[in-house]
């Protein structure tokens, strides 16, 4: 079973975007409106992959991960970030903190999926090499 964590500030998103990525295989979709809970959430579990939106008020997007990355389990979990930001300098130091990709918005349902999937299959990938 993959486990994914998808963090976002609006339930609607949140609602729209556990719908969509629950429906691949062999998934375990978690959500969470708070990112600051989130995290606690990742200091006691690990995941497969974690779908993280930018713009939220207590913690960022970029705020989250570089905490994200703190945690010894997650070093390596991929990450998916959903931002309308079209600044080149965000997305310089999201990558360099390790994000995996992108997905604007507005979502594309079939674009998500194929992240997500593509995303887990490495994080699988990686966990067997690991072994």
């Amino acid at each position: 079973m993959n486990n994914i964590l998808i963090v976002d500030d609006h339930a609607i998103n949140l609602l729209f975007l556990s719908k969509v990525i629950a429906k691949i295989p062999g998934s375990a979709v978690h959500t969470e409106l708070s990112a600051p809970l989130a995290l606690a959430q990742c200091a006691q579990q690990a995941w497969d992959l974690v779908v993280v939106d930018y713009l939220m008020p207590d913690l960022n997007g970029l705020d989250f991960v570089r905490a994200l990355r703190r945690l010894p389990a997650h070093e390596q979990t991929p990450v998916l970030m959903v931002t309308a930001s079209t600044e080149p300098e965000v997305k310089y130091q999201l990558l360099d903190l390790g994000v995996v990709d992108f997905l604007p918005k507005p979502i594309d349902p079939s674009e998500l999926t194929a992240r997500a999937r593509n995303l887990i299959s490495l994080r699988q990938a990686t966990k067997a090499l690991e072994q």
